[in-house]
């Protein structure tokens, strides 16, 4: 059997074209993007890509489902692994290491859910992102207004139509304001980004 072993980089790849029966193997070198790894993949021929799971695995996985060629995604957190915490460690070692460990069959592979679901699982991660961003945001409101002796209407009244009002009659840009009322500019640049992020969540859902 060919393996293929990606180490894959944020810009730059190392292959390790590895073959198991007599353990003869050579390294290139190519750009971690579509087509420059379909391109190796079609010089080497190999009957498995082995990868490492991580932020692009997924694309890495469609595409040599695509191009019809079986590829195993290890994790990394599994004993098999703790190689890498050896002083010499470099792409070449970390390929050829995943090859051997794939050639007898020692990987602990990952799954990788279809294109739809993980496209999915992203959106409502960035969603959880931004409802989190909001409500600190509206936390700090709330204690800048009563570092200034501003009450705010209690619960999600202070956050409707008439407390948005409320909010914009007491913010004001920061040109627009002497040194002793600052916190006006921080309350519109606040108020501001609130908005901003409310609507970025309601597109998300």
């Amino acid at each position: 059997m060919k393996i293929l072993a990606l180490d894959l980089g944020k810009y730059k790849t190392v292959g390790c074209a590895y073959e198991s029966e007599s353990g003869a193997h050579e390294f290139q070198r190519t750009f971690t993007a579509p087509a420059a790894l379909e391109r190796l993949v079609q010089e080497v021929k190999p009957d498995r890509v082995v990868i490492e799971v991580c932020s692009i695995a997924g694309w890495v996985c469609d595409l040599m489902g695509q191009l019809g060629i079986e590829v195993q995604v290890a994790n990394t957190s599994d004993d098999a692994w703790r190689w890498r915490k050896v002083k010499q460690k470099d792409d070449r070692r970390d390929a050829l290491k995943a090859a051997r460990l794939s050639a007898v069959n020692q990987l602990r592979e990952v799954y990788i859910p279809p294109t739809e679901v993980r496209q999915w699982r992203a959106l409502i991660s960035y969603r959880r992102h931004l409802v989190g961003r909001r409500t600190k945001i509206k936390n700090h409101i709330r204690d800048l207004l009563v570092r200034e002796g501003q009450l705010l209407a209690r619960g999600s009244r202070c956050w409707n139509k008439l407390g948005q009002e409320v909010l914009s009659s007491m913010a004001r840009l920061l040109e627009e304001v002497g040194p002793g009322e600052l916190w006006r500019g921080e309350l519109w640049a606040g108020s501001s980004n609130l908005a901003h992020s409310s609507q970025a969540s309601c597109g998300a859902r």
